[in-house]
C-alpha cells in the first residue's frame, strides 16, 4: 500500500518478543548511516519541522508517554 500509485497510510507492528530478542554483534555489521545529533533540538530543525507541518495537507502527530513506574 505504501508504494502503490496512490500511497496510503502504513502501520508497522512487531511482537515484543521479536523486539526483545538478543542479537549477537558481528564484525560484518554495517556501520550506522546516521550521524549522531545533539540531544537538544536545533532551532533550524524546529523551523523546518514547523514548515513541514504547516504545509501538510492532513498532518497527523502521534505522541505518547509511558506512565511512571509505581
Amino acid at each position: 500500500m505504501a508504494t502503490t500509485r496512490r500511497p496510503g497510510r502504513v502501520y508497522l507492528s512487531l511482537p515484543r518478543e521479536v523486539l526483545g530478542e538478543h542479537v549477537a554483534h558481528t564484525a560484518a555489521a554495517r556501520p550506522p548511516r546516521a550521524r549522531p545529533q545533539s540531544a537538544a533540538p536545533v532551532a533550524v530543525n524546529i523551523a523546518t519541522l514547523a514548515d513541514w507541518i504547516a504545509a501538510a495537507r492532513l498532518p497527523l502527530i502521534i505522541t505518547s508517554r509511558r506512565p511512571a513506574s509505581a
